[in-house]
């Protein structure tokens, strides 16, 4: 009865998601549902979950050093083959996140970054070319983290339409997906890499490494960025925003061939957070510029 009860919800489960491609209405953030534990116990219950379904981990923090706060990154070849292969930039739709939060009742809260979101926001038309491969992948991040909490509720920013994702701008003449920002050009694509390592070691202006996913033989690489200074980092911009889409982080810096580039974050931030009124997303007008200068000196 177990079994099949089991193998009932996973076909429930994928039913979902496939209809969410369908249906048009796509969430960011997904609740998978709250577990007792510590997040240490349930962080490692999450990344065995996703390796056990062929995931591999890059990279894991604490979003603005919060206890409370525990983000993994993880990604799949298929995911970064698809990812790549139309615009090379768009490897940062290849890290996917699934976070967890101590709530104020003791429990842990588990939340995923919604594939689905992030491959019609980044991906655009490119979706519906490998429609059945992104489902796919979406299913067996869902069916995974089943095995942990059953909820899978959508919360925080309100669902948008697949066109609205694939040429989202929260306003007329703010950046979208293409407008993203060359941080410096004419570079050697190994030896960048090799500065932005090095650099990030050290912690240069608060600029932490969670995770790299890099492909020396095509010349791409992505870096996930935590942004450890309180002043302009995670620390402002969570607070004045709300810490409820802190699985968006982190920021990514892209070295593609002989250009750097990052998403501009008067994109990112209201892709992210499109359920804010705009007074709201003002209180963050400077840390798109202050992102872009701690990501320039990366490079240097």
């Amino acid at each position: 009865m177990k079994k099949n009860t089991l193998l009932l919800f996973i076909f429930l489960l994928c039913l979902s998601a496939t209809k969410t491609f369908a249906d048009g209405s796509i969430p960011a953030f997904i609740r998978v549902g709250t577990v007792s534990g510590t997040i240490e116990g349930v962080s490692k219950d999450v990344k065995a979950a996703l390796v056990n379904s062929g995931f591999d981990i890059k990279g894991e923090y604490k979003p603005e050093k919060n206890d409370s706060l525990f983000l993994v990154a993880f990604t799949r070849k298929d995911l970064i083959d698809i990812a790549i292969k139309d615009q090379q930039k768009n490897i940062v739709a290849s890290a996917l996140r699934v976070g967890m939060r101590l709530t104020t009742s003791g429990q842990i809260e588990i939340t995923l970054l919604n594939p689905e979101y992030i491959f019609y926001g980044y991906l655009r038309e490119n979706v519906k070319k490998y429609e059945s491969e992104l489902s796919g992948i979406s299913n067996d991040v869902k069916i995974a983290l089943s095995s942990l909490a059953s909820e899978f509720k959508p919360f925080g920013a309100g669902s948008i339409t697949e066109s609205e994702l694939k040429s989202f701008r929260y306003m007329v003449r703010m950046p979208s997906y293409e407008d993203a920002i060359t941080v410096a050009e004419s570079v050697s694509f190994e030896q960048t890499v090799s500065i932005i390592e090095r650099n990030l070691m050290a912690q240069k202006n608060g600029a932490y490494k969670v995770y790299e996913i890099t492909m020396p033989d095509k010349k791409i690489a992505v870096f996930g960025i935590g942004l450890l200074d309180y002043r302009i980092g995670e620390a402002f911009f969570l607070n004045a925003l709300g810490r409820d889409h802190f699985t968006a982080m982190p920021y990514e810096l892209v070295v593609d061939n002989d250009k750097v580039i990052m998403l501009d974050g008067n994109f990112r931030f209201p892709f992210y957070w499109s359920d804010l009124p705009m007074v709201e997303l003002r209180k963050v007008n400077r840390t798109a510029r202050d992102i872009e200068y701690v990501f320039e000196k990366l490079v240097k």
